[in-house]
């Protein structure tokens, strides 16, 4: 479950206390907020008592989320407990506004150091693969030499000259005598640019060719899936909670592998 589609923050509650803090959760959130596990129970099998604006302040500490995060739990709790139906439908508001914006991959990516090319660079740069790919790989001390580069990227010699060149050029890699080194750490194409699709379809066209390889780190699924429209939603949160997650592991990890990730989810 993604944080915000939630509608109830009993059941998101309960969905932090099994993923975060697992067996024996319930009792160590009791004594956490200095109470008896049945009153946890009670609250979270939806009786008619609430936790207070207290507990939840305790409890997003207890289980570790972020500002946004605690916000949404508190808006939910808010709403649940208003007293009136012009409250109830003001926490909605606050909600939905929180999903939406929730729902901009922009949001939930903190690209840094973000390098806004001009048009005609970003042009070039989206036209092939080989731009982004070169542009990453150099970031590997062992594939800094163009000797190293060219086997390990499978790229005719001298159009890997030319992608180097621009990348140089417009100070994306820098060269120290035969070694490249990046420039730029990271370079967001935004969803409503006009190049995002022939940048997908570059890494789709590469990800059919990575198909021949057949090694064993390689990774396709394909599947159609029959599901409801929420659960589809509910899938759809889970691929954007990973992209989110998946910048706790790149920010810290040394530069030693490099990978192609496609993610495609789409209804006909």
């Amino acid at each position: 479950m993604n944080t915000y589609q939630a509608h109830d923050y009993r059941d998101l509650i309960a969905h932090f206390l099994e993923v975060k803090i697992g067996r024996g959760s319930k009792a160590k959130l009791a004594e956490f907020l200095n109470c008896q596990p049945g009153y946890i129970s009670q609250v979270l099998g939806k009786g008619k008592i609430h936790f207070s604006s207290e507990n939840i302040v305790k409890i997003a500490h207890f289980l570790g989320l972020d500002e946004g995060e605690s916000d949404f739990l508190m808006d939910l709790l808010q709403k649940e407990r208003a007293g009136s139906t012009e409250a109830r439908e003001f926490f909605e508001k606050r909600l939905v506004r929180k999903r939406q914006e929730a729902l901009k991959i922009e949001k939930q990516i903190t690209a840094q150091n973000n390098q806004d090319l001009d048009e005609a660079a970003k042009a070039i740069y989206y036209s092939h693969w080989a731009y982004s790919a070169v542009h990453m790989v150099v970031s590997v001390p062992e594939y800094s030499r163009v000797e190293k580069l060219q086997p390990k990227l499978k790229l005719p010699l001298p159009f890997l000259r030319t992608v180097l060149t621009f990348l140089e050029e417009q100070g994306l890699v820098t060269r120290n005598s035969d070694r490249y080194s990046i420039g730029k750490t990271r370079i967001h194409l935004s969803k409503d640019s006009p190049l995002i699709k022939a940048h997908h379809q570059n890494y789709r066209h590469r990800a059919i060719q990575s198909l021949e390889q057949e090694n064993g780190f390689d990774l396709h699924y394909s599947g159609a899936l029959t599901l409801s429209k929420e659960d589809a939603q509910n899938v759809r949160h889970m691929l954007l909670d990973f992209l989110k997650k998946k910048e706790d592991i790149l920010i810290p990890s040394p530069n030693e592998e490099i990978v192609f990730l496609n993610l495609d989810l789409f209804t006909p």
